[in-house]
């Protein structure tokens, strides 16, 4: 399992924008403005590896050393 907040640090430094959104909704939005790839992430506080990875690959980027078990 891997923090939400370790994830949207990393994503921040890659350049991502992160849009949270209204509070009530149930995922935040992560942009690419690289190449305009979007993708949910969850409000959970832990987030499986699966799930990071399958993130990351839907956003375009490189699985991050730090994120890996």
């Amino acid at each position: 399992m891997v923090k939400r907040r370790d994830i949207i640090n990393d994503l921040k430094s890659k350049g991502m924008i992160i849009d949270e959104g209204k509070r009530n909704n149930r995922h935040a939005k992560i942009i690419n403005p690289y190449n305009n790839l979007k993708a949910p992430l969850a409000r959970h506080r832990e987030i499986s590896f699966f799930t990071v990875k399958a993130l990351y690959k839907e956003l375009g980027l490189d699985e991050p050393i730090s994120l890996k078990r």
